[in-house]
């Protein structure tokens, strides 16, 4: 499913969802993904994000605002106004090291220095749960105002990592090259337990 959007290349921000409008300068049409998970096998590099939604830090966007009413505008059209430019989820190998017994993530990032990477631990506030938000920003080469075909996402991106309960900074070690960062944590020894069944009143 998708929405016709217009992108402020200038703030990075989504203005409005119409089905016509006017063009400006500084604007690009393109088509906006409704938020979904990233199903497997897909290409491509970067979704729209709605990984852990509790946790994840773009969690907090408002409801859109009701549709106005217009002769050009088809009536099911309805505008998307979040408080803060939508992010990309980086793409991530996650697995188990049963050698080193550590829990690895390899993170795609094509084109970004280390030093525009920011890694933060970080708990959950509502489940409690520690979790670790990779954040960088990729930009557009492309400049304003010209006829282009773009089909790199750039933008915002952001992934978060749930690791084990007790997980200290100084457990976590990053390394990044060759556009792929990889980051380690310390795994716990596998406990396996009965699952519970819960009655639906």
């Amino acid at each position: 499913m998708w929405r016709l959007a217009t992108y402020n290349n200038s703030d990075n921000k989504i203005e409005q969802a119409s089905v016509a409008g006017d063009e400006g300068a500084a604007t690009t049409r393109y088509a906006a993904p409704i938020p979904s998970v990233r199903r497997v096998g897909e290409s491509s590099r970067f979704q729209y994000s709605s990984f852990s939604p509790l946790c994840s830090p773009t969690a907090e966007l408002p409801a859109p605002a009701p549709a106005e009413t217009s002769t050009t505008q088809a009536a099911s059209t309805t505008p998307i106004t979040p408080s803060r430019p939508l992010r990309l989820l980086i793409s991530t190998d996650l697995w188990i090291d049963s050698t080193s017994n550590e829990i690895v993530a390899t993170l795609e990032l094509p084109g970004v220095k280390k030093e525009a990477v920011r890694i933060q631990l970080s708990t959950c506030p509502h489940v409690g749960v520690p979790v670790l938000v990779v954040r960088c920003q990729t930009y557009s080469s492309v400049p304003d105002g010209v006829h282009a075909v773009k089909e790199r996402r750039t933008g915002r991106c952001l992934r978060t990592i749930n690791v084990p309960i007790g997980t200290k900074k100084e457990d976590v070690s990053a390394h990044m090259e060759d556009g792929l960062l990889t980051i380690r944590v310390p795994s716990l020894t596998p406990k396996y337990q009965e699952p519970y069944d819960i009655d639906i009143n």
